[in-house]
């Protein structure tokens, strides 16, 4: 997405408030303010996905143990 002018401070920012918030113990479904409303993937067992911006997304993968940050992109890079 940085060939594409987008911002990586943005991203950094949301995985850093990631990091954060589940080292804190916050519960799933508030680690990230609304503003990146973020959803559980219905296909995919235990990922997500954030909007950094209205159409470029994040999709990670949460359990009880692991963060794993999967993909980044628009809507049609990701689910084509």
């Amino acid at each position: 997405m940085y060939k594409r002018g987008k911002d990586i401070k943005k991203l950094i920012k949301v995985t850093d408030l990631l990091v954060e918030n589940i080292k804190a113990g916050i519960a799933h479904h508030l680690l990230l303010p609304t503003k990146y409303c973020y959803i559980k993937i219905i296909n995919m067992e235990n990922i997500w996905d954030c909007h950094i911006e209205p159409d470029w997304l994040l999709l990670y993968y949460l359990d009880d143990e692991v963060l794993r940050l999967e993909r980044t992109g628009t809507h049609s890079d990701l689910f084509k």
